[in-house]
């Protein structure tokens, strides 16, 4: 299993979904959201509380990367 650079020292979500660059059903990871830095900003500023909020609604990264073959798609 070949994992992309870019997501091996995050914290990640992941999910079984159909790759179309693999055309199988494979683990796909998107970065989590880091609560305990908008925690942080929060309390530092007050109103990254707003941002803090739409982040945690939408989820974070929209961009999903199979973890087989290193696409990255649009959830």
């Amino acid at each position: 299993m070949r994992f992309p650079f870019e997501i091996i020292d995050k914290p990640l979500q992941v999910r079984l979904r159909l790759c179309q660059g693999c055309e199988d059903v494979t683990l796909h990871g998107k970065p989590a959201v880091r609560h305990w830095l908008h925690f942080g900003l929060t309390l530092m500023t007050g109103l990254w509380l707003i941002v803090w909020i739409i982040v945690a609604v939408q989820g974070g990264d929209r961009l999903q990367t199979c973890l087989k073959c290193g696409r990255r798609e649009f959830r």
